[in-house]
């Protein structure tokens, strides 16, 4: 047996002494994130959670994750040539789906393996490729499964565009067209438990892209995104819940999105600014397509505006800011409903000395619906609902930039909502309408 395998073992040796001959990249990369810490309530218990800010309601520190950490490596194969290879991975522990209960755990490991959600987790595994003389030296094609064009709020911190599945594209220049397909995710966590689970309802967006365009008299730079989106074994229905499950709502839908790139509104600093629009499957602000986007209905519609960045105002002040509007309709979540959902936040920071910031962050955000029915659906009393957010945190780092990481950070929050009867769904304890946190993030990336 040891002989009829030694031809094709000296024949691979070979081959890869032949090609570490011609080598001319042979490289490894390895970039990561981490975000380390806890939070606790005026009586001491641990308390992971976000205080509603993926529903635009609070801008704070909190998060729902004790420890999440991400690694991403990439190895470059180019032999010859100008063609070139990546295989890119990213694995993620934490990272909690909203509405679970995060915990402190202690030296007995296997303590982590309780959570139901959130382990240690396959992110991103792709390959790229580029530089071949017969599609053009600035072509580029990849597959496999990744996060594509990713956009996230500078403080809610919300991801409003991105692709995230498994798929297949080509980009040239800054142009590209993508196919990018997910289950839905109720089917994924429910198995035999949802409705027509023989069938997998997989959905797909088509998505096509060209950024960078430059501004002209307006100086700055566009990005412009198109997404068609399909679902399988379907026709169009409209959300209902089955079981505690949503069946396949819309069987296509069609979202876009213009965002535009430039300086602080006329002032040194940086800022983006987006509208998206989306309906039926696109209805989560357009762009942002995933496992998630088969719950919305066939008449469901959403209006996304967004608009975030720094101001430098001095070399020690600046200020971060973030106004971001979300209108979905149509909602089928029991009855037909109508939302809006407006946040406002600023986060003025003071470098102190090259490695000590002092940070104030402030929202305040307003949440409608669209009669007083949907307002006792929700358990509200009033179709409009304010939520309030006051913190004050010393950022410890190695450099005091923005951004400078690593650091850590200790921070003290206040939060409040002016209906009790919402108070409890962002985390406040005790029935009462506002509540003080507290925390320590330490927070990393390379």
């Amino acid at each position: 047996m040891k002989a009829k395998w030694l031809p094709i073992s000296a024949a691979v040796a070979i081959a890869l002494s032949s090609a570490s001959a011609f080598a001319a990249d042979n490289s490894w990369e390895f970039h990561g994130y981490g975000r380390l810490g806890g939070q606790w309530n005026g009586d001491g218990a641990s308390k992971m959670n976000t205080l509603g800010k993926p529903d635009y309601r609070t801008v704070t520190s909190m998060d729902e994750n004790s420890n999440q950490v991400e690694i991403q490596a990439k190895k470059r194969t180019q032999v010859k040539g100008n063609v070139y290879g990546d295989f890119v991975t990213r694995a993620e522990y934490g990272n909690q789906n909203a509405g679970d209960v995060g915990y402190f755990v202690s030296s007995e490991g296997s303590l982590q393996s309780q959570r139901k959600d959130a382990q240690f987790e396959l992110k991103e595994a792709y390959i790229e490729m580029g530089g071949f003389d017969f599609l053009g030296s600035d072509t580029k094609i990849w597959a496999g499964q990744r996060y594509l064009n990713r956009q996230q709020g500078l403080l809610s911190k919300e991801f409003w565009k991105q692709s995230s599945g498994v798929g297949a594209g080509v980009q040239v220049g800054t142009a590209g067209f993508a196919v990018v397909s997910a289950d839905q995710a109720s089917q994924i966590r429910n198995g035999d438990s949802f409705a027509d689970a023989n069938k997998n309802k997989t959905m797909t967006s088509f998505d096509a892209y060209y950024y960078g365009v430059q501004g002209g008299p307006l100086g700055g730079s566009f990005d412009f995104d198109l997404k068609y989106m399909k679902q399988a074994n379907t026709n169009d229905k409209d959300g209902t819940v089955v079981n505690g499950n949503y069946i396949t709502g819309a069987e296509d839908g069609i979202g876009g999105a213009i965002t535009y790139n430039r300086n602080y509104y006329g002032f040194k600093g940086w800022s983006q600014t987006a509208v998206a629009y989306g309906q039926g499957m696109a209805t989560n602000r357009g762009v942002n397509f995933g496992s998630w986007n088969g719950v919305f209905g066939k008449d469901s519609s959403a209006l996304f505006v967004t608009s975030y960045g720094v101001a430098e105002i001095t070399p020690k002040f600046q200020l971060g800011s973030e106004v971001t509007y979300w209108a979905p309709q149509h909602l089928s979540w029991g009855n037909d409903v109508d939302v809006t959902r407006l946040l406002v936040a600023l986060q003025p920071s003071y470098k102190i000395n090259d490695n000590l910031r002092a940070i104030f962050t402030g929202s305040y955000a307003d949440e409608g619906v669209k009669d007083q029915a949907g307002a006792a659906q929700w358990g509200r009393k009033d179709t409009h609902t304010q939520f309030y957010a006051l913190e004050a945190a010393v950022a410890f780092t190695v450099d005091s930039d923005y951004f400078g990481r690593p650091q850590i950070k200790p921070f003290v929050n206040w939060v409040s909502t002016s209906d009790k009867n919402a108070a409890g769904g962002i985390g406040i304890d005790n029935g009462d309408k506002s509540e003080m946190f507290y925390g320590v993030e330490a927070e990393v990336w390379f």
